[in-house]
């Protein structure tokens, strides 16, 4: 080593050429070096979760985690295994031994594992869900999906829909939908009529699933067209759920599910709520939405494509519009949409150019719900507001923003105007009184 230190000191050219292309080497190796943004590590650890709906931590422990635990015992390589046992879920995290040479193997091992058990309670309808703890898992992408004018079940629909179109990418290996509420048939069932007809809980569950069921009976045994005979019985809208036949006998009469219980379609029990701005999302400023479906209204000048010509606000139940007065007189056609309904019957009562307000009267056999008046002091500023967005549809949506000054004085011969509207803490919305 010291005759080589020796030779470069003394040959300080060389040294030097031999120092820069070591540099240079390396940054050429640093701009080519394979990176990966999102790269594979395998942290030896699974976690086997499985749900067991309303049953208690210790029923939890005893039909699902010990069977889990006794499986696993028998498997070489487990360096240990940490279960937790709550209310209605069985969750067991297990860590692989390091010196392993063959992980994989372990891990098919620890899944058959978990398949061979046959003896969970009836109530646990899903089978226990073994996951691999590995960064390939973590979610990269996160979409939120929400409107103001959709139902839960067309939002449903729609993430249903970009949910199978994701898991067709190339490289996704799962979609987790948080916050999604599944569709399901709820059965209220009368205690009154159970004791009428003489009929246990035990009896109707038992007729629902048999059913709600799909099986096959068998072949039809043709030489020319064989075919496979399947039944499919299974329920897909709340209708056919009150059909199910309860109690049968030649003496009584035939008692179906909806003779004592009341049916309808609904969603699944509501476990994580995800929230924007603190509300939930598809329901942010929804009880604003609302007020504006009812106690505002759009104006139409045009018979044939019904487009939105301007906004107006209801000021009296009795049917009085304020709108502009620049977009409405002199039309020929006047109609104006307030809620989901349209009204034809619409006449300019009063204009004032000045301010470029009209007053337009509608006329209906219902009342309207006409916005608030408020003062000045109760408006302050930073204070959230929203007014009439797209009215694309029949169905209101809101636009929002701050309030960033008290009053806005317009300069005029007569006096001031101000018009805002204010989403208050209780939810009211309100407009400004005309002075």
């Amino acid at each position: 080593m010291d005759s080589i230190l020796n030779f470069f000191v003394r040959q300080k050219k060389l040294a030097l050429v031999f120092t820069v292309s070591v540099i240079a080497v390396g940054l050429l190796a640093l701009n080519n070096i394979q990176r990966d943004q999102f790269p594979a590590v395998d942290f030896e650890v699974m976690s086997i979760s499985t749900a067991y709906p309303g049953a208690s931590p210790e029923d939890v422990e005893q039909n699902i985690t010990n069977l889990i635990e006794d499986e696993l015992s028998s498997i070489s390589g487990i360096e240990k295994f940490v279960s937790v046992s709550r209310e209605g879920r069985s969750s067991i995290t297990v860590t692989l031994s390091q010196d392993v040479s063959d992980i994989d193997t372990l891990k098919q091992d620890i899944r058959n594992a978990v398949n061979r058990i046959k003896a969970l309670p009836d109530e646990v309808v899903s089978l226990p869900n073994v996951r691999d703890q590995k960064t390939s898992r973590k979610s990269i992408v996160k979409i939120s999906i929400g409107a103001e004018d959709l139902s839960y079940a067309e939002l449903r629909q729609i993430t249903d829909n970009i949910a199978d179109s994701l898991e067709l990418v190339d490289g996704v290996s799962e979609v987790v939908k948080d916050g999604y509420l599944d569709r399901e048939i709820q059965i209220r069932i009368s205690p009154e009529k159970l004791y009428q007809h003489k009929l246990s809980l035990p009896q109707i569950i038992d007729a629902i699933a048999k059913r709600n069921t799909r099986y096959t009976v068998g072949q039809n045994h043709s030489r020319t067209d064989e075919k496979i005979i399947v039944v499919l019985a299974k329920f897909n809208q709340a209708e056919s759920v009150g059909d199910v036949i309860i109690k049968s006998t030649f003496e009584g009469p035939v008692v179906r599910l909806k003779d004592i219980a009341q049916i309808e379609s609904g969603n699944v029990e509501e476990k994580s709520i995800i929230r924007v701005n603190g509300k939930k999302m598809w329901k942010a400023f929804e009880a604003e939405r609302e007020i504006l479906q009812s106690s505002s209204a759009v104006v139409y000048t045009d018979e044939k494509s019904h487009v939105k010509t301007v906004y107006g606000v209801v000021v009296r139940s009795d049917g009085y519009v304020l709108t502009k007065a620049s977009e409405v007189v002199g039309k020929s056609y006047l109609s104006v949409r307030i809620g989901k309904e349209l009204f034809k019957d619409v006449k300019i009562v009063e204009t004032d150019p000045q301010w470029d307000v009209a007053m337009l009267k509608v006329e209906s056999d219902h009342p309207f719900t006409p916005v608030v008046f408020s003062q000045e002091s109760d408006v302050p500023q930073g204070h959230w507001v929203v007014s009439n967005g797209s009215t694309s549809r029949i169905s209101r949506r809101v636009r929002v923003g701050i309030v960033s000054a008290i009053t806005h004085e317009i300069k005029s011969a007569g006096s001031k105007v101000i018009l805002g509207v204010l989403l208050s803490e209780k939810s009211d919305l309100k407009i400004e009184n005309l002075q």
